[in-house]
């Protein structure tokens, strides 16, 4: 999701867990600080959302998601 110009999110929704999710949301994590850390053009983030936290939350914009679900 393009927030604007200079701040991109990467998304990981999730209805069902698997073993290996945390493993590939934490590469995820790695991989934007990694880009971050080569450019400074645009600022690459991860977000983690659950299907559950997701319905109970009646977010109104896109700030919200990012206020309720980046956990840093």
């Amino acid at each position: 999701m393009k927030k604007d110009e200079k701040t991109v999110y990467i998304i990981e929704t999730k209805g069902r867990e698997e073993e290996d999710d945390k493993l590939k949301f934490e590469r995820l994590q790695m991989w934007c600080e990694d880009v971050n850390n080569r450019q400074n053009r645009v600022v690459y983030k991860a977000l983690y959302i659950k299907q559950e936290e997701w319905e109970k939350d009646k977010l109104k914009n896109f700030d919200e998601v990012v206020r309720v679900f980046d956990k840093k």
